[in-house]
């Protein structure tokens, strides 16, 4: 990793900026950067698992999305990485009061609503449901959230939905 990109990171988060505003950032300077997020919403660079979730975490906060292409972004370089499938997992959900709390794989806790709507998407899975976390990067939900949202879920038309006071979203059909 280039020591001028890792130091603008760490920056950043000394400036104790919870996001950047990595979507006002369109620096001309890009090149390729050997960081792959896989299917498992794992981090890899040069092709050994980053395993200090910290590190992760940075990066996560300084990750965007162009058409098709995912970059880490500094306000003066943007890095284009690969993802296999989006940089994201749900792994926990709970319903209480407010509705449904969606966590992802690095700790970032999405409530269900407009601005962060659940998709069905194809995968090679069968077709799985998606939630927004931010600015176009997406979660797919993992077999465990799957099925606790399937068990909450109501049934109607052959299709399953979760409710929330404002909207209704699709997790699946059957």
């Amino acid at each position: 990793m280039p020591d001028n990109l890792f130091k603008q990171l760490q920056d950043l988060e000394n400036e104790g900026r919870v996001k950047p505003p990595v979507h006002l950032w369109n620096p001309e300077h890009v090149y390729d950067f050997d960081l792959r997020i896989d299917k498992h919403g794992r981090w890899f660079h040069e092709g050994s698992e980053i395993k200090r979730i910290k590190l992760v975490k940075l990066f996560a906060n300084v990750l965007k999305k162009e058409g098709e292409n995912y970059y880490l972004v500094t306000p003066v370089e943007k890095a284009k990485i690969q993802v296999e499938d989006v940089p994201f997992l749900i792994v926990e959900m709970e319903k209480n009061d407010q509705g449904f709390i969606f966590r992802t794989n690095l700790d970032e806790f999405i409530l269900l609503s407009q601005e962060h709507p659940i998709q069905l998407r194809k995968s090679e899975l069968g077709e799985l449901p998606y939630i927004n976390v931010r600015n176009n990067l997406w979660a797919r939900f993992n077999r465990n959230v799957y099925y606790q949202a399937v068990e909450l879920a109501e049934e109607k038309e052959g299709s399953l939905f979760l409710k929330t006071e404002q909207q209704v979203f699709c997790i699946g059909i059957i």
